[in-house]
């Protein structure tokens, strides 16, 4: 094969444009390899910034119909020779799974990046032993975990953290921004209660009763509550009701409410500080500037943060937010300068992509 490399991604909505657009336009500015994007109409409807980025960036979107993008893929797969995307195709559950798998069967190797810091079958494996790994290379926040790759650690990068903030930050709506800046503090409280086989019903509950108990004893302070990606949760229905009741609680969800359509970056530009259960989010708000603590903790990357374990601890963080400056530094440090290692990632991408242009992949 002569010339570049040819790198293929699909973009089916707003979780992989985030994921990967800062990826995708180092690599098209290092201009070592061609990148070909194929995005959904959904994508360029739910954020019309998305494509006017992407052309901005060097690239030229092919924009479909989701429903052709996921089932009528085929005539697409000559316009690249490597795919580029968030699951391994021997593991890919989501809706656009059989595609994946499909293209890999085709002959295209994989480049599977990480997505979220605590990961399912990437940074930890509920199934007992090593997965299956079709990516040819797998690019990670931090070194492999030997009990989840086995035999394929080889094809693991430790490249660093790669999700910056990709979007400008939207102003909130005109009604609701002055009530907002009223307060003395706006403290932002995430949760990923979405995957229950990691919390206990009783966790959940401990932390609404916190959420609850501690806005009441701040009225001056606003709390806002915002669910993995702000999406509604029919088990956090009655929970979310309840906390709703309280006129300093406002529910960040994306569909509906007084924050509908913000997005995380929104709603961390319009925070003094966050607590989080422990997922991306915490690195969301480290790497924006704002100090973090963590609920429910079960997981070695965050013990450095403050902890919270009940009304003492909260009250203390939100009294002396910038206690937790340190250990955000620390928490910087460890998942590295994102400059950077999009750098590196793009750099074991462009050399992986050499390898399959020259036939030694």
């Amino acid at each position: 094969m002569n010339g570049k490399a040819r790198i293929g991604v699909f973009l089916n909505g707003l979780p992989d444009f985030e994921a990967l657009f800062a990826l995708l336009r180092v690599l098209a500015a290092r201009g070592r390899v061609d990148v070909n994007v194929f995005a959904t109409t959904a994508l360029a409807r739910k954020e019309p910034r998305a494509l006017p980025l992407l052309r901005g960036a060097g690239m030229v979107p092919v924009v479909r119909p989701n429903r052709w993008l996921k089932h009528l893929y085929r005539p697409y797969l000559k316009r690249f020779d490597i795919l580029l995307g968030l699951s391994d195709p021997a593991t890919d559950e989501t809706a656009h799974g059989k595609r994946t798998a499909a293209i890999s069967r085709a002959g295209k190797p994989c480049v599977s990046v990480q997505h979220g810091v605590i990961q399912r079958d990437w940074t930890y494996s509920d199934s007992g032993g090593p997965l299956p790994w079709d990516s040819a290379l797998v690019l990670l926040y931090e070194p492999p975990d030997p009990s989840v790759f086995g035999p394929a650690i080889g094809k693991a990068a430790s490249v660093g953290f790669l999700k910056p903030a990709v979007l400008d930050p939207r102003p909130l709506p005109p009604g609701v921004a002055p009530a907002v800046a009223a307060y003395r503090q706006r403290l932002l409280f995430c949760h990923s209660f979405r995957w229950q086989d990691r919390f206990s019903q009783e966790q959940i509950r401990t932390c609404y009763d916190l959420i609850e108990g501690f806005a009441r004893a701040n009225p001056d302070v606003l709390t806002i509550l915002r669910s993995h990606r702000g999406k509604k949760r029919a088990p956090m229905a009655e929970l979310d009701r309840r906390l709703a009741a309280c006129p300093n609680v406002v529910l960040s969800h994306q569909g509906s409410g007084p924050l509908r359509g913000m997005t995380m970056t929104d709603i961390l530009a319009v925070s003094d500080l966050m607590v989080s259960t422990p997922s991306t989010a915490l690195l969301d708000g480290v790497y924006a500037g704002r100090p973090a603590a963590v609920f429910a903790n079960d997981s070695d990357k965050f013990t450095g943060l403050p902890q919270i374990t009940d009304p003492a601890s909260l009250q203390a963080f939100s009294d002396a937010p910038h206690s937790s400056a340190a250990s955000c530094d620390a928490l910087r440090n460890r998942f590295g300068d994102i400059a950077s290692n999009l750098d590196n990632a793009a750099e074991e991408i462009e050399a992986f992509a050499a390898q399959v242009r020259s036939g030694k992949a």
